[in-house]
């Protein structure tokens, strides 16, 4: 999940959305604060929606994005864990 994260563009978006809290922004407010063309915002927010770290909910003609910091805390600790685990194997050689 975090490796969505690795291109800028994703990550501009996500640290937007955290931002922003509970309340998220329409994707067309995304894109025009962070000057990227519609398509292009798009593709990313699909991108983020599809890994699990922002939600999308439908608001009359709006889609509204937010930041699933339920999601996000998982995959901090699946990475921590991973982590962790990746350590143990190394001492145990």
């Amino acid at each position: 999940r975090l490796g969505a994260l690795a291109h800028d563009t994703r990550l501009s978006i996500f640290r937007l959305l955290v931002r922003r809290g509970a309340a998220g922004l329409a994707a067309g407010e995304i894109a025009s604060q962070l000057d990227l063309a519609p398509p292009n915002a798009s593709f990313h927010l699909a991108e983020l929606t599809r890994v699990g770290l922002i939600a999308a909910t439908r608001d009359g003609r709006n889609v509204i994005y937010d930041v699933d910091f339920r999601a996000m805390s998982a995959a901090r600790r699946a990475n921590l864990n991973k982590s962790r685990g990746e350590k143990t194997k190394r001492r145990a050689y």
